[in-house]
């Protein structure tokens, strides 16, 4: 759990952590990658929209987005689909 913690405390300051999600995401913004990598880990939309200070409905709008983006059908199916690029990404190495 402390991997986690400290990947999304330096998310906004190490960009190379951000393009190798743009790899594993490649048909999401960047917008969209760093709030389903938050949503991935197990935050709120709630929490994630006061993390990144913004409204409720504008992060429930940019994980409807990537779902459509991702084309899977619920938001439980995005964290499905992170954890399998995830686990295809680092076999591969």
């Amino acid at each position: 759990m402390n991997y986690i913690k400290i990947f999304i405390e330096n998310a906004e300051s190490n960009l190379q952590k951000r393009k190798s999600f743009g790899n594993i995401l490649p048909k999401l913004t960047l917008a969209q990658r760093e709030i389903v990598m938050l949503f991935f880990v197990g935050f709120s939309v709630k929490k994630i929209a006061h993390m990144r200070n913004v409204s409720y409905f504008t992060v429930k709008n940019i994980l409807t987005s990537a779902k459509n983006n991702l084309g899977v059908f619920s938001l439980d199916d995005i964290r499905s689909v992170v954890l399998l690029r995830v686990l295809m990404n680092y076999s591969l190495e």
